[in-house]
């Protein structure tokens, strides 16, 4: 499944450029209204002296370098602004809501709204070899994609949120000293690498099944998973990889001073819903273009069923 997820990155790779467009635009939208917005709603949270920290805190690191120092610091922020949001929530809870709105989901419908599209135009490729536009997608699939973001916000954003809180709170093992202190890094990148590849194994199939079965949202996350399943330890083993490849590619971005970022983070994005399509393909036994010359065959799905399901028929 990663190598072809390889193979089909490549082939199809003006996904990537697409993509950066997209990201791009729909950063200048969320990046200028969410500013003025949210600079509003943090004075009169009072949480604007917190976030006026943060750049103090990174000029620091860049003198220091000390990294356990840093993400402390970042911790001890984040836990602080959640702390005087709860305490808000009682009085001003109508703000709290619409910060919550305008940082945590209004963002993240709008970045997400690339995947059915994406899965739509890959879908075409690995079926038929036919390249198929991205902008089309967008718009033919846009009411079915809207709800499939509603349902999103219920589902797959608290996993994805809860990770990100239990990764930051778990930046307290770098207070320790000795073997736990030389392993705390190892334990963090771990926390956020499992959590992560889990989320991907278990919503793999819902977009490939709507895109593929042209379904419902609700028939999308029950049937995909049924498809899923039966090969959930290798794709959830491959998730792994592409977590781990993914973290990769954003720290070579690091190393060529942020230049490479231009086609590491696109390529990130495009990299999950590549895989999601192979994933389902390869568990529901369908053949697939991975380039305009090769057709891969998976086994059919029958030949993956578990024969426990047999045993009393026999």
């Amino acid at each position: 499944m990663y190598k072809n997820t390889i193979k089909l990155i490549f082939s199809n790779f003006s996904l990537v450029f697409k993509f950066l467009i997209y990201f791009v635009f729909i950063t200048c939208i969320v990046g200028g209204i969410g500013y003025f917005c949210c600079s509003f709603i943090a004075k009169e949270l009072a949480i604007n002296e917190l976030l006026a920290e943060l750049p103090q805190i990174f000029k620091s690191y860049k003198v220091s370098s000390d990294r356990a120092l840093f993400l402390m610091e970042i911790r001890s922020v984040v836990f602080e602004i959640l702390n005087i949001l709860l305490i808000a929530f009682q009085s001003k809870w109508y703000l709290v809501i619409l910060l919550g709105l305008l940082v945590a989901i209004i963002p993240s419908v709008l970045y997400n709204l690339y995947i059915m599209p994406m899965s739509n135009v890959l879908h075409y490729y690995m079926g038929s070899s036919v390249n198929f536009s991205f902008t089309a997608s967008l718009f033919v699939n846009f009411r079915k994609n809207l709800r499939y973001q509603l349902l999103n916000i219920f589902t797959v954003l608290p996993i994805k949120y809860f990770t990100y809180l239990l990764v930051i709170d778990s930046f307290i093992l770098l207070k320790f000293d000795g073997i736990m202190g030389v392993l705390a890094p190892f334990i963090i990148v771990l926390i956020y690498v499992l959590l992560t590849a889990l989320r991907m194994s278990l919503f793999a199939g819902w977009v490939p099944y709507m895109v593929v079965k042209n379904s419902n949202v609700f028939a999308g996350i029950i049937n995909g998973y049924k498809y899923i399943r039966k090969r959930f330890a290798r794709i959830f083993a491959c998730s792994f990889a592409i977590v781990l490849t993914n973290i990769l590619l954003s720290i070579l971005g690091l190393f060529t001073f942020g230049v490479s970022l231009i086609i590491t983070i696109p390529l990130a994005f495009v990299f999950i819903a590549v895989f999601n399509m192979v994933a389902y393909y390869s568990s529901s036994g369908l053949r697939f273009y991975v380039d305009t010359n090769n057709i891969f065959a998976p086994k059919k799905s029958e030949m993956v069923e578990n024969y426990r399901i047999y045993k009393y028929v026999i």
